[in-house]
């Protein structure tokens, strides 16, 4: 007999309703939030990129302010370093 397996979606739903797991999650998300916010924080404090994390932001730099900048800042991974995933 082969054997049949069902959707992410599908498996979403199954697992979120064993005890325990919605609260789990949520515990978990508090946490990594708590260390985001950190590494966020820590970010806009020693940055020299001017929209780090501005809702307006454009992507674009601030030639005016710091001259010519033709290189893109290197990625922070703020969730991924938070999540403990890197």
């Amino acid at each position: 007999m082969p054997v049949q397996l069902i959707g992410d979606h599908a498996m979403n739903i199954v697992v979120s309703h064993i005890d325990g797991v919605r609260e789990t999650v949520a515990k978990k998300a508090e946490e990594i939030h708590g260390v985001a916010d950190g590494l966020l924080m820590e970010a806009r404090s020693t940055t020299h990129w001017v929209n780090i994390g501005d809702p307006a932001s454009t992507g674009h730099f601030a030639p005016e302010r710091y001259g010519h900048i033709t290189k893109s800042p290197e990625g922070l991974y703020i969730l991924t370093r938070a999540s403990g995933i890197a």
